[in-house]
């Protein structure tokens, strides 16, 4: 028997939303954690112990309004940890610190971490990875940076699990087309951006050629931060809503 641990970043997760459909997420763009925990489960071994933990920051003006989500997150059978927001800060080190004192317990088999952040979890990651626990990073590869592609990390991206959200998010992932390939529908209005031709020409043309970095910013597959800084608190739903409302807060 061994024990399975799931960390989950809400900030981190919450802000990549924002950042793939350029917004505020609302509960039809949010993961259904319910679903995530069943998932979870099913990964595991009938005699394994499971633990499914949620971080979040929470800044003063929310925590009334998190209170309702975090009871909920209760009752679905995860534990949370929840810290003040304070200027810059995290709940990295926090979720990293409880992975240690997992493996120090010595039945530490498998982690599974839901972040984007490879700044923050690539190399503690790894190390863990040496010493003989299976890594699991949950996250949208073309924000996960090296995380998305390291030999000794098992990735998962979250759309891959199967009702994880409700409905489709409008990704730009090139990292996981289908062999027959796929459309990519405009954004903008043809001729509206005439002013900018050239440079667009001249960036998509070095991004081409492999000069240019994958999304023209460096972010998308260099770092894992594009969205990785964790300082935006999930807003759950209010009391009295729906449980696919609650579950879709990250």
């Amino acid at each position: 028997m061994g024990r399975h641990v799931l960390v989950w970043d809400a900030p981190n997760i919450d802000m990549t939303l924002a950042t793939i459909i350029e917004g505020k997420p609302t509960s039809k763009d949010r993961p259904d954690l319910a679903v995530l925990g069943a998932w979870l489960v099913d990964h595991a071994e009938v005699e394994d112990e499971v633990e499914a933990c949620v971080f979040i920051n929470v800044a003063p003006h929310v925590a009334g309004v998190l209170r309702g989500w975090v009871l909920w997150l209760l009752e679905e059978g995860f534990r949370v940890f929840a810290k003040p927001k304070q200027g810059e800060s995290d709940v990295d080190d926090d979720m990293l610190d409880h992975l240690w004192a997992r493996y120090d317990e010595g039945d530490l088999e498998a982690v599974y971490v839901g972040s984007n952040d490879a700044r923050a979890f690539a190399e503690p990651l790894g190390e863990l990875g040496e010493r003989g626990i299976a890594i699991n990073v949950l996250g949208f590869a073309e924000y996960a940076g090296g995380m998305a592609t390291s030999p000794g990390l098992r990735f998962v991206d979250l759309e891959s699990i199967d009702g994880l959200f409700s409905e489709p998010l409008p990704r730009l992932n090139l990292e996981a087309l289908p062999a027959d390939g796929r459309w990519f529908e405009p954004r903008g209005r043809l001729g509206g951006g005439a002013s900018h031709a050239t440079g667009s020409t001249e960036t998509a043309a070095g991004t081409a050629a492999g000069t240019g970095t994958a999304a023209g910013t460096g972010t998308a597959a260099g770092t894992g931060t594009a969205a990785g800084t964790g300082t935006s608190t999930p807003v759950p739903a209010p009391a009295g809503a729906t449980k696919a409302d609650r579950g879709g807060r990250s």
